[in-house]
């Protein structure tokens, strides 16, 4: 009677005879690296695919076409000259072919060239963008402080401004009521020359007030375009789309520093302080009060606080362009994990077929060795002899059997 346990040995038997499964076979020495190969043109393909992605400006059906184009152009490309190389080239690279090894060396600087920029661009394209984009950020920030540093020197233009519309019309009122300048009171030439350097400075006073009030409006604004474009830069990130917005914010920023180069007028004031310093009257024999020389004083001041006005002296710079296929490198000091990360690959792939080549070289060289010494032949079948000469006795045969006298002693073929 069969047992289930002979019945299940039964079973296991035929699935081996139905789904019996034969060795691969033997590819050779140059096939041992199929795997990797196959494994970096995939690698290769997608990065060069994400990369044409990022850079690309668009998102529509023919942006899309392109990436996908070039990824198994990628791919493509890669595996099928790296397959020659493995298979074919490191058989001629190990006898020595100067072409191959050549074809091999510029294959390799090229290939690492183009597709790991080309990925390292595109996996370092976000940081590098993000940065370039930031700088408008600080552009912004130092017109900012610039013309906060100017509004704090035009404060001190004003007073001493005004302090020569006060002095001048105190001259005035002296000289006319007691003649405190010249020693003569009434109205004479020197009153209205005093008089007409009052009514100057102060229309330049008068100026320098409603520039300061300018000037700190268009200060409030820059500070808020720089803020929105920082915002807009943290909601929208580096997108093409986001680009156009971030340019609109700028340009808002370069039409307001345009606005602010000619808001102080440092022109009046500079040609106030020439004016008081032609000032001629006052300074004769009869004169009480030096009036030339005090508004010469007068005119130093005034100079001297311009100076610290430096508005419109910083231009902001140009909107910074989109980065292209080998913007990687502008800030390498920041992205070379990226780039030995992509590079790293194709290292592995130009040492896997240096050892590769190497090996085989090694076999060959072996292989020449051992024909020189002689060592192949004892691997060799030897065929045997050949018999000459006449047959030699025949060996006896079993009891009860007799040999036929036609055959033997007859060569072959005899007896016909």
């Amino acid at each position: 009677m069969t047992t289930n346990r002979e019945r299940e040995r039964k079973d296991i038997e035929i699935i081996e005879e139905d789904y019996r499964s034969e060795e691969p076979p033997y590819l050779g020495i140059e096939h041992r690296h199929d795997g990797f190969l196959n494994f970096y043109s995939l690698i290769a393909a997608i990065t060069v695919a994400l990369a044409m992605l990022t850079l690309s400006v668009g998102t529509g059906p023919a942006e899309m076409l392109k990436v996908l184009i070039a990824g198994v152009l990628t791919w493509f490309v890669s595996f099928y000259i790296n397959k020659a190389l493995f298979h074919t080239g490191s058989k001629l690279a190990a006898k020595g072919n100067p072409f191959v090894l050549a074809v091999a060396a510029c294959w390799f600087l090229l290939m690492g060239s183009v597709y790991g920029t080309i990925s390292f661009t595109g996996q370092a394209h976000n940081y590098v963008e993000g940065q370039t984009l930031r700088q408008p950020i600080a552009a912004l920030e130092a017109v900012v402080r610039e013309a906060q540093e100017s509004l704090v020197a035009a404060k001190s233009v004003g007073p001493t401004i005004s302090a020569v519309d006060t002095g001048a019309k105190g001259l005035a009122d002296c000289e006319a009521q007691s003649g405190c300048v010249s020693g003569r009171r009434g109205r004479g030439r020197l009153v209205g020359a005093l008089e007409e350097i009052a009514s100057k400075a102060s229309a330049v006073a008068r100026q320098y007030a409603a520039a300061e009030r300018k000037a700190d409006r268009i200060v409030k604004d820059l500070q808020k375009v720089a803020a929105d474009y920082e915002r807009q830069l943290s909601d929208g990130g580096v997108s093409g789309a986001n680009r156009a917005e971030l340019l609109a914010i700028y340009g808002r920023g370069q039409a307001l520093v345009t606005e602010l180069k000619g808001v102080m007028p440092t022109q009046a004031a500079l040609g106030l302080a020439n004016e008081l310093r032609r000032v001629q009257v006052g300074s004769g024999r009869r004169a009480r009060i030096d009036v030339a020389a005090r508004m010469r004083a007068q005119a130093d001041q005034i100079e001297q606080a311009v100076q610290g006005i430096r508005s419109g002296q910083t231009d902001l710079p140009p909107f910074p362009n989109p980065g292209g296929i080998t913007s990687g490198w502008d800030k390498i000091e920041d992205t070379w994990p990226y780039a030995v990360l992509i590079f790293a690959l194709e290292g592995v792939l130009i040492v896997l077929w240096g050892l590769l080549v190497l090996d085989l070289r090694a076999r060959l060289t072996a292989q020449r060795l051992n024909r020189r010494d002689g060592n192949d032949d004892d691997d060799l079948p030897t065929a045997p002899a050949p018999v000459t000469g006449p047959p030699g006795p025949l060996p006896a045969l079993p009891a009860g059997r007799r040999r036929n006298p036609q055959i033997v002693g007859q060569p072959n073929g005899a007896g016909q």
